[in-house]
């Protein structure tokens, strides 16, 4: 983890189930966009060679206007 990201979460999502499925979010927060950046640029490829790939839907939300 780098010391310039902050975390919350991952949180059971305020609407927490959704057509059957469980939702859960987790913020990063950073004062420059640079550690996000870094941090999406090696998370994303990990994310998806996973097996699980398949059945998790996730997607990245920038400058979120709320939490949903």
């Amino acid at each position: 983890p780098s010391p310039a990201l902050r975390y919350l979460g991952p949180l059971p999502a305020p609407m927490e189930r959704r057509n059957n499925r469980f939702r859960f979010q987790l913020a990063v927060f950073a004062d420059q966009r640079a550690p996000l950046q870094q941090l999406l640029t090696a998370l994303c490829p990990s994310l998806e060679s996973e097996k699980s790939a398949r059945k998790v839907r996730w997607s990245v939300d920038v400058d979120p206007q709320e939490m949903l």
